[in-house]
Order: C-alpha cells, then sequence, then structure tokens
C-alpha cells in the first residue's frame, strides 16, 4: 500500500520525544514477538490485512490513542 505525500503528512503530528520512545519500544517488541512466532511468508501475510496496525492501537492505547496505524515498509536484517 502507497499512500500520496499529503495523506503521510496528515497522519504525522510532531509529539513529545518520550511518548514516541515509549510507543517504538511497543511496536518493535510486538514485530519480534510475531517475527519469531512466524515464518516469512505467514508474516507478510499478517501484514497484509493490517491485523499487526490494529495490534499496535491496542497495545499502545495507555500510553498515546493512536488512529490509522499502517505498516508502509518492511526490512530484513538478518535471514
Amino acid at each position: 500500500m502507497d499512500f500520496t505525500i499529503d495523506k503521510l503528512r496528515s497522519l504525522v503530528k510532531k509529539q513529545q520525544s518520550l511518548i514516541e520512545a515509549h510507543i517504538r519500544r511497543k511496536m518493535t517488541g510486538i514485530i519480534i514477538k510475531e517475527s519469531q512466532s512466524y515464518d516469512l511468508k505467514e508474516l507478510v501475510l499478517k501484514f497484509i490485512p493490517e491485523a499487526i496496525g490494529k495490534e499496535f492501537e491496542k497495545t499502545t492505547s495507555g500510553i498515546f490513542p493512536l488512529q490509522n496505524v499502517y505498516i508502509r515498509k518492511v526490512k530484513i536484517l538478518k535471514a
């Protein structure tokens, strides 16, 4: 899924760095947990219907209420 520049800028708002660090830590924890429990093909199939985005919204709701969470890019670090 690709977004226009206007859509990306409307989704991203400036937040405090401490809140961003906590949210980023929660998101990376979810991605690591999911990537260890599924193989690559199943993980990609889970990214497509934005099931991980919904999990991000639920997990980080205590820190900051997120909306419209999407995964734009995935990079494989180790194979």
